[in-house]
């Protein structure tokens, strides 16, 4: 009983579950400076833990994803992709 009424009460405070659509090749803003004084960093695999490259240093390094999702400041540039259609015939 003391589980349920944790759980309505965290609920109740506006727990948001909206999980950001991250894709191979976002470049993503960060709340915080990289130790080379950048914060952007380009997204190279996605999942449980992601892959990230600091676009200053070059430096790549992976973080949980919800590390990731409370760090990130916002998605700069996404990836234009195909909706499956072929224009080169």
């Amino acid at each position: 009983m003391l589980k349920y009424i944790r759980l309505v009460t965290f609920l109740k405070r506006g727990f948001n579950m909206n999980i950001q659509k991250y894709r191979v090749n976002d470049l993503i803003e960060l709340k915080k400076t990289h130790p080379c004084g950048n914060t952007v960093f380009k997204v190279l695999r996605v999942g449980a833990t992601m892959r990230i490259v600091c676009q200053g240093c070059l430096r790549d390094m992976e973080i949980d994803r919800i590390k990731l999702e409370k760090a990130t400041k916002k998605i700069i540039e996404s990836e234009v992709r195909n909706s499956g259609s072929d224009t080169n015939q």
